[in-house]
């Protein structure tokens, strides 16, 4: 097949595809794939590796003309789109698709012009809320319809939905149990007031770094509440979801003024994002969202992220010189007061433990999503380029930073997900972060601890008695109750660069459906499990009673490990946790009523 033609098969803005097109333009004759093979090998044995090489993508991308047109990809507001978006949302309201609804509602407002189509849009919602007999959130969403100046001859009609809900909440709605609002459950460090005072960092020759308890712990504790460094959505929640504080409160969202990608739940989400990511994000969001994964967004966000925490790019070069010399992390520091810039910044620069293991990365894809990057930056983000790359020296800095986030993130990212019942991963995962605190925790196909995150939280739980000097161990989603031990090692392998020797492993403990199922151990309580009706599966008090029930269980019998009933009690205890806190979405509460009607 022709270059010309491959390419045209290929064509695709995303990352994967510029580099797949760029790597058929060199494989073209034995001669350009020679060339570009030699060139590499120079490149990573003299002068600056990461600098050149990724300048050798620039230029290669270039001379292919595969740097994807911004403003092409750039999703502009239109009344026209915003009024397509809303008749596919009535679309799918017809026929009772409402969490779909919903999202296309708050699409069209997103992509609106005028006030009028934004107040129709969100006035929209309201219906659908209603027909789902969410009437507060019904009523939240007239309320915003109103402010955006809905129209004066529609008004009757919202009127009259107003007045039903309010009916109906007096009438049918019961009053709504508070959601549990999690807190470490011992005594805190004083210096760092988001973990147990119990747990240490320690290091030895077999695991390197490692967080260890000094005290015995019991299951169902709280012992740790992280909040990321850098967090994004999920393209696929990005309409459902505030991109702030990443929580599901369709009801409430209103888009930002100028990019269609972008939603917020209140003014101080908005200034929160504006401060912290959205001022560089917004004029390529719709590029962003296209060319890379959820990935590769983390790394951009992390980026800029960190750029925006320093006046220039001197004063950032030069704390991380420090941060690399003196090698801190989230223990090192004092987070009960005031918080610098590089104090922010340490404990994620710091992820990587070897240098070394930066200027030996071989892999090509990595430059050229750094390449991909830092032109995004330089070339198409005027707020970025004016105030961080002032000077070659500058530019030279930014892309040693981007690249270690590249091999970075596949490593030490983590996702955020929801309650998981479904086999469509885009209904419970929600997005991604870098933690400081969270990474240090090691991981065990076997683990000790389960990490439910919530918004942008990550609340960290034991799930079984963890006595004194012992490590923490969560799990990289390889536990072994659900994927068998060489599965397991392919995984961690690729994605982590590690092989795995947890007592799972080493044991070989069988998968879940295929465990001893002792008749001396009773079944975990049936009033904690998922047996509810689907009127009830979700109530947060049956949830509570549940943790508590599960949590005696598993104090009580948790010793009798690896049996059926204690990993079953184990994933309920987690569950009912999620439950307890609303970290259920509403694609799952909708399938509950509707099954229920």
């Amino acid at each position: 097949m022709a270059s010309a033609e491959w390419r045209q098969c290929f064509k695709s803005e995303t990352s994967e595809g510029i580099y797949a097109n760029l790597i058929r333009s060199v494989g073209d004759d034995f001669h350009s794939m020679f060339a570009f093979h030699f060139n590499l090998f120079v490149l990573r044995e003299c002068g600056d590796p990461i600098v050149d090489t990724v300048d050798m993508a620039l230029e290669m991308l270039s001379d292919n003309d595969l740097f994807p047109d911004v403003q092409k990809l750039a999703e502009e507001k239109s009344d026209a789109k915003a009024e397509e978006f809303r008749l596919k949302g009535n679309a799918f309201f017809k026929y009772k698709k409402n969490v779909k609804a919903i999202e296309e509602y708050n699409k069209s407002a997103c992509y609106a012009v005028s006030k009028e189509k934004i107040s129709l849009a969100i006035a929209n919602r309201s219906a659908v809320f209603f027909e789902m007999r969410m009437f507060r959130e019904c009523l939240e969403s007239i309320r915003m319809a109103r402010e955006f100046g809905y129209p004066e001859r529609l008004k009757e009609k919202l009127d009259r939905r107003e007045a039903n809900c309010k009916e109906s909440l007096e009438e049918r709605e019961p009053p709504r149990v508070g959601k549990f609002k999690p807190k470490i459950d011992l005594p805190v460090n004083e210096k760092i007031p988001f973990v147990a005072k119990c747990l240490a960092l320690r290091h030895d020759r077999k695991y390197g770094r490692k967080i260890v308890t000094t005290k015995e712990i019991h299951a169902g504790t709280i012992i740790a509440i992280d909040e990321p460094f850098s967090k994004v959505l999920l393209g696929s929640t990005q309409y459902m979801r505030c991109a702030t504080c990443l929580v599901e409160v369709p009801h409430l969202l209103f888009a930002c003024n100028q990019c269609t990608q972008t939603m917020f739940c209140s003014q101080a989400c908005q200034e929160e994002a504006m401060k912290d990511f959205h001022v560089i994000e917004c004029p390529i969001n719709g590029a962003l969202f296209k060319i890379f994964d959820m990935g590769l967004r983390i790394v951009f966000r992390t980026v800029i992220s960190a750029f925006l925490l320093f006046a220039d790019p001197n004063t950032m070069a030069g704390a991380v010189m420090k941060i690399e010399r003196e090698r801190k992390n989230v223990f090192n520091f004092d987070w009960s007061g005031a918080v610098s810039a590089e104090q922010r910044y340490a404990p994620i620069h710091n992820m990587l433990t070897k240098e070394k293991k930066l200027k030996e990365n071989s892999d090509f894809k990595n430059h050229v999503n750094t390449a991909l990057i830092f032109n995004l930056l330089k070339n198409n983000s005027s707020q970025f380029s004016q105030r961080f790359l002032t000077s070659d020296k500058a530019e030279k800095f930014l892309k040693k930073i981007i690249f270690r986030y590249v091999v970075l993130c596949p490593m030490n990212a983590y996702s955020f997900d929801t309650i998981m019942e479904n086999e469509h991963l885009d209904d419970f995962y929600y997005g991604g972060g870098m933690h400081g605190f969270r990474t240090l925790i090691n991981h065990s196909c076997n683990p000790n601890i389960c990490i439910n995150t919530m918004g942008t939280r990550s609340v960290v739980m034991t799930v079984k008695k963890i006595v004194a000097g012992e490590q923490l161990f969560a799990n990289y989603s390889c536990n072994f109750k659900y994927m068998e031990k060489s599965m397991r090692q392919l995984v961690l392998h690729k994605q982590h660069d590690f092989h795995c020797e947890c007592v799972a492993c080493t044991k070989n403990f069988p998968m879940l459906p295929f465990l001893r199922e002792p008749k001396t151990i009773p079944k975990v309580p049936l009033h904690a499990t998922r047996a509810h009706c689907c009127s009830c599966r979700f109530d947060v008090k049956n949830a509570t009673e549940g943790f508590y029930a599960v949590r005696k269980y598993l104090r009580k019998y948790g010793h009798r490990y690896p049996t059926s009933q204690i990993c079953i009690a184990e994933e309920e205890l987690k569950y009912c946790l999620d439950i307890m806190s609303g970290n259920v979405p509403l694609v799952l509460r909708e399938k509950a009523r509707l099954i229920e009607l």
